[in-house]
């Protein structure tokens, strides 16, 4: 188990991702990472499940900002 509050690290290194409501701490939901979802940060998959993490997270990153993050993570 890994505990993370990165959410690139979470679709990164996890087998599923488990999204937690902040009070009581109840289970919002669990999100499978499936074998479909590459380890490569500019995979459109994973891409893909990280959008959809950050929306659980009432988050939005796409477009510009998504894809200048990228680039600041990758140099």
């Amino acid at each position: 188990m890994l505990v993370t509050h990165d959410v690139d690290e979470a679709v990164y290194l996890g087998d599923r991702i488990v999204i937690m409501h902040p009070h009581p701490g109840r289970i919002a939901t669990i999100l499978p990472v499936t074998e479909a979802v590459s380890r490569d940060r500019s995979d459109p998959n994973f891409i893909r499940l990280r959008d959809e993490v950050l929306s659980w997270l009432g988050v939005s990153r796409t477009g510009n900002d998504a894809d200048a993050e990228l680039a600041r993570r990758s140099a």
